[in-house]
């Protein structure tokens, strides 16, 4: 189930989940960017775990912070690419749905398959539909989250 409550990195398990359920179609690209918040937090997530794993009270576990830091911005940036790999296949797996829908439109499936997306399409352009569009944007806002 997708969350109406405020929440980033450390609660985030499922990424295809929230990026296609909670980040908006117009903040999907800048999503993708390592500068992102939720990226950046996630980061100093990471990294403080890494320290804390690490870190035994030496001035040796202090040196390493450079190179701790290093290696979690790589591992991030691994993170976001294997994500957008699978951004990607999801959109495939959609698109081959769509198409094998589309050639059953002489079936009753087809039909109501056909039926449902018109249905999709009259809601959308609904004023109740794009007032309460409005409600839930001014809503996320007043969340004080960017997520």
């Amino acid at each position: 189930m997708l969350s109406t409550a405020p929440h980033g990195p450390a609660t985030t398990h499922d990424l295809l989940r929230h990026y296609f359920g909670c980040i908006e179609i117009h903040q999907r690209a800048d999503f993708l960017d390592p500068a992102h918040e939720f990226w950046r937090r996630r980061a100093e997530l990471e990294l403080l775990k890494l320290q804390l794993a690490k870190y035994d009270g030496t001035k040796e576990s202090d040196d390493h912070a450079a190179e701790m830091k290093h290696q979690v911005d790589d591992n991030v940036n691994k993170e976001i690419a294997e994500f957008a790999i699978a951004i990607e296949d999801q959109y495939e797996k959609t698109q081959v749905l769509r198409e094998a829908l589309k050639k059953e439109w002489g079936t009753i499936p087809g039909r109501l398959v056909c039926n449902v997306e018109d249905c999709r399409k009259a809601w959308r352009e609904s004023r109740e539909c794009r007032r309460g569009i409005q409600r839930v944007r001014k809503w996320r806002k007043s969340q004080k989250s960017p997520y």
